[in-house]
């Protein structure tokens, strides 16, 4: 059952509105979410969209839009579908246990309804004294009860009157209809509840949610790691890194936690510059370049290309002559898994892939998530070896994405492009081109770059 459209129509008239214990539904007017089939998120023909912070029905299960407003979050599983509301955001308490039975004061023999709202009457007895409710046996009796006899009446433990007219309570009621036992005594008791029934809870990554009867853990979602299990509110919490990551905080290199939910220092460098997040280690502060590396003749141009990797490649493009240091290792992460292939060309590969203070190219593709510009716009932030500068949108016939301009790089104030697209058409993977450039011929040298550069798959 999706709700949204109405839940839309009443923020047109209401405005902005806190759904408590959910989030804030701040947008107005925006269109329904485009359901996808499996097949058509993974081909990129389809693409989910949603108001962040919307809140829907999907059968029973409660969900949220996440802030990117490309996916829908769980938040609770209901008993039922009906039990399901997104106004208030949270599931309704089922008001009895599936296949429950009860009598009334006047003999009605009633059952939870399937959608566990309430009961409705399953067969009118005589009277209370003739209708049973005994599992398996629920029906309306031809002879009325034995003086002194107990049962369960949902969570309630009965015993019939001494004047055979009907039952009584007796006692507190057991915590839900479930736990309430007649056994093979024929006398009633409570069970004890394996846990709180709605309450939340976590083991390890499972966020689980008490049944309603009290006798079960139903499992709700599992979470990245433990620590961003949040049993109080009920939900997972976001990764603020991924596995590996690293980054300069200062001269102080640090690396994402096994919590994911932050990151802690590995080692204090000698000052900002030396940090090297790329690298993965602290460096010797650098000595100027050769002043033939600054500047000097203008660039010859060939074409170069880099073998297929893990579905990606051949991977070509055009490059200076004279940056002929060229390293063809495979791009991998922090943790040492390969992403794809990876191509590395200046007049010294090693320095500038770990500090982008000399002209040259670092050119890789990969097919593995995150297939999100940002998200990949992120894993090259050279916060530490430059200042950010302006982004802007990158296209060109193949490739659409972001270039990230840095400016003051390392000892030589160079400047440098980070290109992170996407095929426009086709194949899902995303490319990255680096470009540091100090002198005119360099900025002819991106320009040849951004021409040429292609990845086949």
């Amino acid at each position: 059952m999706l709700v949204l459209g109405g839940l839309l129509g009443c923020l047109d008239m209401l405005g902005d509105v806190n759904v408590d214990g959910v989030g804030t539904a701040i947008e107005q007017n925006l269109p329904p979410p485009e359901e996808c089939s499996e097949a058509a998120l993974l081909d990129g023909s389809c693409v989910v969209s949603c108001a962040p912070g919307m809140v829907r029905c999907n059968s029973n299960l409660l969900q949220r839009c996440n802030i990117e407003g490309d996916a829908w979050t769980l938040l609770n599983q209901c008993a039922s579908e009906a039990l399901c509301d997104p106004m208030a955001g949270r599931c309704t308490t089922p008001a009895c246990a599936a296949e429950e039975h009860r009598c009334t004061q006047d003999g009605q023999l009633q059952v939870c309804r399937a959608d566990r709202s309430g009961f409705e009457l399953r067969e009118q007895c005589r009277s209370a004294a003739y209708c049973i409710t005994e599992p398996g046996r629920q029906r309306c009796a031809e002879t009325e009860c034995r003086a002194g006899r107990q049962r369960c009446n949902g969570a309630q433990i009965e015993e019939c009157r001494a004047d055979r007219t009907g039952f009584d309570p007796v006692g507190a009621a057991c915590a839900s209809a479930a736990l309430c036992l007649e056994g093979d005594t024929g006398v009633p008791s409570c069970q004890q509840a394996a846990c709180v029934p709605g309450q939340f809870s976590c083991s390890g990554r499972q966020l689980s949610r008490c049944a309603d009867d009290g006798l079960s853990e139903l499992p709700i979602n599992e979470c990245a790691t433990p620590e961003l299990c949040n049993a109080t509110q009920q939900a997972c919490g976001k990764p603020s890194c991924e596995v590996g990551a690293q980054r300069c905080t200062g001269a102080v290199l640090e690396r994402c936690n096994d919590a994911r939910n932050g990151f802690a220092p590995v080692e204090t460098c000698s000052s900002p510059a030396a940090c090297n997040p790329t690298a993965a280690q602290c460096t010797s502060v650098l000595t100027p370049p050769d002043p033939s590396v600054v500047d000097g003749e203008d660039y010859t141009f060939v074409e170069e290309s880099r073998a297929a990797l893990d579905g990606l490649g051949p991977m070509r493009l055009r490059l200076p002559r004279e940056w002929s240091d060229i390293d063809e290792s495979a791009w991998a992460n922090a943790a040492g898994t390969v992403l794809g292939p990876r191509l590395i060309a200046s007049s010294d590969a090693e320095r500038f892939a770990a500090n982008f203070d000399i002209p040259g190219v670092y050119f890789a593709a990969t097919a593995q998530a995150p297939l999100d510009v940002a998200a990949r716009q992120a894993d090259f932030d050279l916060t530490g070896r430059c200042t950010k500068g302006g982004s802007n949108v990158y296209e060109d016939e193949l490739y659409l994405g972001s270039v990230q301009t840095w400016t003051n790089c390392g000892t030589t104030n160079g400047t440098t492009s980070v290109v992170v697209a996407a095929p426009r058409e086709g194949a899902a993977f995303i490319t990255v081109v680096i470009v540091t450039m100090l002198a005119d011929r360099d900025e002819e040298a991106r320009e040849n770059i951004w021409d040429s550069f292609v990845v086949e798959d």
